[in-house]
């Protein structure tokens, strides 16, 4: 493949990234309002909001992504945040499921033909940076898949994963996630630079800069510094390239993000304001009493794993179960080809998995917090998430093309997993009334033991269908010719499905209007 086949690539996507940032209405993304506000917040004031005094509109978040945007809402006066440009929503209901009511705010004809006022006009520039950001992504994506010239369809598998709607969503919106992932990328597309080329002090000092720009633009940054030290301390390094590392990137560090430390000690007594954040927000603990400890914690890596995929709008519009559940079982598959391989993983792959680790580790902590479920608080580690499960995939499929991989007990344990996920409703019911079920072989029918076996039937049936995906997987991976033109398809086929729910997002966010 030609290098102007991945710039084709590239190109597609930034479109898609466009269109998801043009189609989809303004303030309809999570905390989208709310990150325009504090941006703008900063552009009229001229300063930091403190916490502790609510004499404006802001979130609970460090300064870095605001002050990035709020030149461009500075320059343009007319653009205001108030009733008269942006009015909210009467029938919105949060938190739900879009069964009712999908936009928060009105959004007017005009603003259906694109005849934006300043404040639409302002927040639509603002999205173009999240679009560049995006890209940014994409690019160091590459590469670093190209750290790895012995395997050279790296950089091709490793741009699939961004067909994901939801990245595409994400990188299309007003948030500091954008920014923040963009920050982590480049950190993380430096270390695996070293790991290759050699320590370097310049790259080191350039780490612990990118860093501490990414503590200034979000606090789940910090959780790349587990990752950071792992990889260093497993680095074959002498000792001295690595206390050397270890200074350099903590100069760096305390150069972009001492300041902000400082100031945040003084003003709250602590260096990180994630107790602010969590008060203001809404700790989790409060969900977690209302929850309960257990449901609480075993809803974690369920949502974590729906909101990668789905959940657009303010996550009023999702995929269907059955797409999500077939998601799951590929990426169970790809995830078993790469551990399967994990002892001969090139060494880059396995600093990818540090991070990785790193970064699902902090998103827990943090939830101890406050409540963040959100996948896309996760997108930190998108670069090294690509290289890994592009490296399972391709091992997954050359195993099964040898009728090796899909043993007995990996087919339990990915049919077991995907029945908990798709089926967990009817398993938790199918519990508390399995009891009833015992007096089916005595007694009549009551309406209870109906349900019971209603609630039965649906298991089944959600268990064969999970049957016919897993196999269904398998035919096609073994039948299918691995070769450039299955690949243009591919590439093709996950455009066209993202212009689908693009377009079925627009116009549910936009129905209510019409």
């Amino acid at each position: 493949m030609r290098f102007d086949d991945m710039t084709k690539i590239a190109i597609t996507l930034l479109l898609l990234l466009l269109g998801w940032s043009l189609l989809i209405p303004i303030f309809e993304g999570p905390d989208e309002s709310g990150h325009y506000c504090h941006a703008e917040y900063i552009a009229r004031n001229r300063r930091l909001p403190n916490f502790n005094v609510r004499d404006g509109c802001f979130l609970a978040y460090p300064p870095a992504y605001y002050a990035l945007v709020a030149p461009i809402i500075a320059f343009r006066p007319a653009a205001k945040f108030d009733d008269d440009q942006i009015q909210t929503n009467p029938a919105y209901i949060s938190n739900r499921k879009g069964k009712d009511v999908f936009s928060k705010y009105i959004h007017p004809r005009p603003e259906l033909v694109f005849k934006w006022n300043p404040l639409l006009q302002t927040a639509h520039l603002v999205r173009l940076l999240s679009v560049a950001m995006g890209l940014g992504i994409i690019l160091l994506t590459i590469k670093s898949a190209k750290l790895l010239p012995k395997f050279s369809w790296l950089p091709y598998a490793s741009v699939l994963l961004f067909f994901n709607p939801m990245f595409l969503h994400t990188f299309s919106l007003v948030t500091n996630v954008t920014l923040a992932s963009f920050l982590a990328a480049v950190f993380i597309y430096l270390h695996l630079k070293q790991e290759k080329d050699g320590f370097s002090s310049r790259l080191a000092l350039a780490q612990g800069i990118f860093l501490g720009l990414g503590v200034l633009t979000k606090i789940n940054m910090l959780s790349l510094v587990l990752g950071y030290l792992t990889v260093l301390a497993t680095a074959g390094w002498e000792r001295s390239k690595k206390i050397r590392n270890l200074i350099f990137a903590g100069t760096g560090f305390l150069l972009s993000a001492g300041w902000y430390i400082w100031r945040t000690f003084r003003l709250y007594g602590e260096p990180f304001e994630i107790n602010i954040a969590s008060s203001l927000r809404g700790a989790s603990m409060t969900r977690m009493q209302d929850m309960g400890l257990i449901n609480y914690w075993s809803s974690f890596p369920d949502t974590l794993f729906r909101t990668f995929w789905s959940g657009y709008g303010l996550n009023k519009v999702w995929l269907p179960d059955i797409i999500v559940v077939g998601l799951l079982i590929l990426t169970l598959l790809t995830l078993l080809g790469f551990f399967s391989f994990y002892r001969r993983l090139p060494r880059l792959l396995k600093v990818s998995w540090y991070y990785v680790v790193a970064v699902l580790l902090g998103h827990a902590v943090i939830n101890i917090k406050t409540e963040a479920f959100n996948a896309k608080d996760i997108f930190t580690a998108y670069l090294p998430l690509t290289l890994i499960l592009s490296f399972g995939a391709r091992n997954f499929i050359a195993e099964a093309r040898k009728n090796g991989f899909l043993t007995r007990k990996r087919l339990l344990i990915i049919f077991g997993l995907s029945v908990i996920f798709y089926a967990k409703f009817e398993i938790v019911r199918l519990i508390k009334t399995t009891f009833q079920l015992t007096e089916l072989l005595s007694n009549s029918f009551t309406s209870e033991q109906v349900d019971a076996v209603s609630v039965l039937l649906r298991l089944l049936l959600k268990a064969i269908a999970i049957l016919i995906i897993i196999f269904s997987l398998k035919f096609i991976i073994k039948t299918i010719n691995l070769n450039l033109k299955t690949y243009k398809i591919t590439i093709a086929l996950l455009a066209l499905f993202n212009l689908l729910i693009l377009f079925y997002s627009s116009f549910k966010l936009y129905f209510a209007f019409l």
